[in-house]
């Protein structure tokens, strides 16, 4: 899930099921954008891009969520 609010935007991603799993989501953000994580609680790898896009993978434990911002770009 996502929204937007007062020029950023809001993820998050949630692992309903007894096993873990890994999230791949790709997004469109301009360069040099980064990932603010909200909970405090865990580290969240940074986006990555290649020919394909740019796009963000998060390892998720059985019934996780992770949240993140992506902060106003100057």
């Amino acid at each position: 899930r996502h929204a937007t609010h007062a020029g950023a935007t809001y993820l998050y991603v949630v692992n309903d099921a007894p096993f873990p799993t890994a999230a791949h989501i790709e997004v469109e953000c301009p360069a040099g954008c980064q990932l603010e994580e909200l909970s405090g609680l865990r580290e969240v790898p940074p986006l990555r891009s290649d020919a394909n896009g740019t796009y963000w993978t998060v390892n998720l434990d059985p019934y996780d969520l992770a949240a993140v911002r992506f902060p106003t770009v100057p």
